[in-house]
This record gives structure tokens, sequence and C-alpha cells, in this order.
């Protein structure tokens, strides 16, 4: 028995949270803004297990550096704010399993992704930018008024199926009684706040989904002798998974294969260790060192390929000398043609540790 027809037959409660679960996995899909965008900033939120809906993504919330607001302000104009917090969700659904390892568990986030928060993880995120039609740029769910005139319709034979979601939806935020009490108190926080369900798609909240790769720099150890990076690539299994049933709406570039790209520069000299590797890619990593004339530069490139192909993950920790002020200033894409001088007097600082303190890198670098 399909959603509208247990909702049609009064089916108590469990309908209710089953329309939960359909809005909580952005029932009514997404708009394609614009593909492979890079994001950079700071892990806000650390790296999670979403289990809505069963989709099973891996989700991480960032706070987009100077340069990368924009991503925060749909084409519409409307910017991700929730509850005073300007953040971008960044989601990837990796395949069921990678190297016969389940990833649908909270453990295979935390070893894969390996993104805290409140240590000052700084990420370099390439994917794709949509816009999330189910979930307003303020937190709330959006439910259309009319949503067999989206501008990208539904999978071919499931246009009735969405209509009707959307009208028993609809149909129980117009009634505010029970049982509906308990799916509106999740969407809005009481039944008494029911009249203030969001039916405007064009509010929908920004995100870069899927993610095609992620750079994840660590801190510094103490005396700056080393750091962590860690590097990712994927394919979006979205709508192919068994474990997952299939949405209404196919998501922007799944099961596509995708080139994960890094060029890190190191103190001149520097090597690079590799370890915790997982691979499922198409291509293996193709990880070289060269010496530059201020530098060295690593430089890593993987083919994901397709989950339907057996492939589309790919994940490795490399261990890399700590920082030099070049090579920090370079990480974050700040100018490094400037004397530290002015460098300084622009970040309204009198030492190379308040420097690095003020640029949230946390250490002093060897030498300084």
């Amino acid at each position: 028995m399909s959603i509208g027809e247990q909702a049609g037959a009064g089916a108590g409660t469990d309908w209710h949270m089953a329309l939960e679960e359909e809005i909580r996995m952005s029932f009514f899909g997404w708009d394609n803004i614009k593909d492979s965008v890079m994001l950079q900033g700071f892990v806000a939120e650390a790296a999670h297990l979403s289990n809505s809906g069963g989709d099973h993504d891996w989700c991480v919330k960032v706070a987009p550096a100077a340069g990368f607001t924009y991503l925060l302000t749909n084409p519409d104009g409307y910017t991700n704010k929730e509850n005073d917090h300007s953040w971008i969700e960044c989601e990837i659904k990796p395949p069921d399993k990678v190297n016969g390892v389940a990833t649908a568990t909270d453990a295979a986030v935390a070893h894969g992704m390996d993104l805290p928060e409140n240590e000052k993880v700084w990420v370099t995120i390439v994917g794709a930018w949509i816009r999330d039609r189910s979930h307003s740029y303020n937190g709330k769910t959006i439910v259309p008024s009319d949503p067999l005139n989206l501008p990208t319709p539904p999978i071919p034979g499931m246009e009735n199926y969405v209509g009707q979601v959307a009208q028993n939806i609809i149909n129980g935020v117009k009634a505010v009684a029970n049982p509906i009490g308990t799916f509106m108190g999740w969407v809005t926080g009481g039944v008494e706040q029911a009249a203030g369900l969001e039916t405007d798609y064009r509010k929908g909240k920004t995100e870069i989904h899927p993610i095609y790769s992620i750079l994840a720099e660590f801190p510094p150890t103490a005396n700056n002798r080393s750091r962590k990076v860690n590097f990712m690539a994927f394919s979006d299994a979205k709508n192919l998974d068994p474990i997952q049933g299939q949405t209404a709406y196919t998501l922007p570039h799944g099961d596509e294969s995708h080139d994960g790209e890094f060029t890190i520069p190191i103190m001149r000299g520097g090597t690079a260790t590799k370890s915790q590797e997982q691979d499922a890619s198409l291509s293996h990593l193709q990880l070289t060192i060269t010496n530059a004339l201020r530098d060295t530069l690593v430089i890593g490139k993987v083919t994901s390929g397709t989950v339907s192909e057996g492939k589309g993950f790919y994940r490795v920790t490399l261990t890399l000398p700590g920082f030099t002020l070049l090579t920090f200033l370079a990480s974050r894409n700040l100018p490094t043609n400037k004397g530290i001088l002015k460098i300084m007097k622009s970040a309204k600082v009198k030492s190379v540790r308040a420097l690095f303190n003020h640029l949230e890198a946390g250490t002093l670098p060897m030498g300084a």
C-alpha cells in the first residue's frame, strides 16, 4: 500500500511518520544551480549519517570562507540562515559497501569522512551546487502548493504519487487536528504553528549535493612537525542502492564518475606518507611530488568511477610536514605575493605567532 493509499484509508499515525520521512529525504527534489562548484571553509558541524527516509547520506555542514559565501544564496535571492547559522550542508550517498564494509553506519562516517567540529578543520569541497526544494533557507519544511508544475518534473510515472503526497500534507495542515499533531509537531514545532508550513519551493536552501571530492586539512601538531590531510572522491548512489527506495526525483549528477584532484604546497624538500587508504575507485590515486621554485607540490588525482559499475569511492590520509607561512597562505587561498609586514598589517597583528592565530592555523611555523 502506498503512502497515499495509507493516508486515504486513515491508517492512524503510521502514514504521518512515513510522510515525515519522505519530506526529510527531499521528496520534492532539487534544482541544479551549477555543476563542479568549489566550496572552502571550516567544518561547522561534524560529519554524520543521515537516516532520513533511509537514504543513509553522509553529511557535513560547512561555514563558508570569504569568497564562498555567495553559495549560501539561491537563484531567487534567499540566503541560508537557520538558528543564526549561515552554513552549507554537503551530502553524498556512498555505495552500500566499500570493499565489503558497510557504509550506512555512524562508525563508517566517523572513519570515512573523519570531519569533527571544533577542531578547525579546513575543507575544500567540490560538487554540485543545488537548491533543495523540500527544505527552506530558514529551516522550514516546504510542501509545494503545485507540485506537478515545478521546473523539473518528477520521474515519469510518479507524477500522481507526488501530487497525492503533497495533497495529503496540505489537507493535514488545513485540518490542524490529531492525528496530524505528531507530524506537524516535527514540521513546525507545534500544531498551532501549522499555518507556517512553507509552500514556495523558490525558498529552498542551497547545498553541495552530491559531493564529488573533499580535501580536509587538519591543524598541525603542537610542534608543527607534521599535519594530517584527508582526501575523498565519490560517485553518488542515490536511487541506485537496493537499501533505498525510489524517490520521485532523480538527484542531479547521481551515479556519475568524477575526477578528484588536489595540489598541496608543502615546505621545499618535504614528502607525503599515505595511510588508511580505502580504494574502490576506477583509476586509483595518482600521486606525484615535485619541487617548485619556493616550495614542493603534492599533486593527486583519482577517477571515482560509478556506483553502478562497482566503483565510486576513494579515501586516503596523507601525513605532510607542518606549515610554513607560505604554505599556510596557499592552503587558505590567501595572497602569497605580499610581504609579511603587509599581511600582518592587514590582519592587525604585531607578530607572526599572532598572525597564525588570527588566521586559525593555531601554531607557529618552523623557522619563524
